[in-house]
């Protein structure tokens, strides 16, 4: 399990830690090491109590949206329902099902991978492709919807490929840009 930092109740978790470092209980500690653990303790309540807890596992995927979980159990739904009686209405509501939830997962990778991919730079676009593949799977046909340059729509192939290469190989993105401070 890991804490679920987007749906964490910062207001009351910040509260709570300035509560307890007024409550002057930390400044009758002489020790720096005893004062720190004491600080990191409050923390670590913090988050146990304002920080709720979600279950990650291999399967788990970034993109993944309460709409695409209940269009996942609509689907299951229409599916046991057109397996006990395979009627034509039956078939059609599983087919409507079955395009609407692969839509919806084309649109959310798509927009994942939009999100991740704005702000990226050279120093950490090594890291995003290791965990795209890792996600995605290294070997299998990776789909990428369509894509916009400018305001001009790029759906073939070519054009897919000629877009990613120009923003990822050429350095193009770093032309008006100043260099880091670092």
């Amino acid at each position: 399990k890991k804490f679920s930092w987007d749906q964490a109740n910062w207001k009351e978790w910040s509260l709570y830690i300035e509560s307890h470092l007024q409550d002057g209980q930390s400044t009758l500690i002489n020790d720096g090491y005893a004062r720190w653990s004491a600080l990191l303790k409050t923390i670590q309540d913090a988050n146990r109590k304002y920080i709720p807890l979600k279950t990650v596992s291999i399967h788990s995927k970034p993109y993944w949206t309460s709409n695409l979980t209940q269009l996942a159990k609509d689907l299951q739904k229409a599916r046991s329902v057109f397996t006990n009686r395979s009627t034509p209405n039956n078939k059609a509501i599983f087919d409507k099902n079955k395009q609407e939830l692969k839509e919806e997962l084309t649109k959310e990778k798509n927009s994942w991978i939009r999100r991740r991919t704005e702000s990226m730079n050279i120093k950490n676009a090594t890291s995003f492709w290791r965990k795209y593949k890792k996600i995605f799977g290294a070997n299998q046909c990776n789909f990428i919807g369509n894509l916009m340059d400018g305001d001009i729509l790029k759906t073939t192939n070519e054009e897919k490929e000629k877009l990613l290469h120009k923003s990822f190989f050429t350095g193009f993105h770093l032309k008006d840009q100043e260099p880091d401070q670092n």
